[in-house]
């Protein structure tokens, strides 16, 4: 199953910032022109009863559009990602976009992909120490067995290796 390309439309490359802005010149332009139809209307409050909230629906509807959904999504896509117990990279990440919410996916893919790497190397140091730690004690168990039954000076058995090759011997 190939994924298909995303559709590019101009404003996923403007920052959000000049989204805002533009939404701000909008919500002014828009009630500036509702307030100059109500006066040459003859002060009637219709038009703005009816304008305001159209204009408002639509302000919400783009900054909506613009800036919250693509936001919201790269949210969905972490959140999905932090429920692993193992660091994965996101998928589905709108690193295509070419504004603020592509720079923060791009970023985020970055630092997944470290995660995930440091997560593999630290296992396998782990495997590391842990069989080293393994063999370690192993061999110091053994040279603590020798030690406890000779004697040092001589090398000679000990009380306690005469017991245990007599014990071995009688059964």
């Amino acid at each position: 199953m190939s994924k298909q390309p995303a559709i590019r439309r101009p404003w996923n490359d403007a920052p959000i910032r000049t989204k805002v802005g533009l939404l701000i010149v909008l919500g002014v332009v828009g009630g500036l022109f509702l307030g100059m139809f109500a006066a040459h209307g003859g002060h009637t409050i219709w038009p703005l009863l009816i304008g305001l909230p159209l204009l408002l629906v639509a302000l919400i509807a783009l900054s909506r559009v613009w800036a919250c959904e693509p936001i919201e999504h790269l949210v969905e896509q972490l959140e999905r990602a932090g429920r692993h117990e193992r660091p994965v990279v996101p998928r589905d990440m709108p690193v295509d976009r070419q504004d603020d919410v592509g720079r923060l996916a791009r970023s985020i893919e970055r630092l997944a992909h470290s995660a995930v790497r440091d997560y593999h190397q630290v296992r396998s140091l782990r495997r590391n120490l842990e069989s080293r730690v393994k063999a370690s004690t192993a061999a110091a168990t053994r040279q603590l067995r020798r030690m406890a039954m000779r004697d040092p000076l001589t090398d000679l058995g000990n009380r306690r290796f005469l017991d245990e090759t007599l014990d071995d011997l009688t059964h």
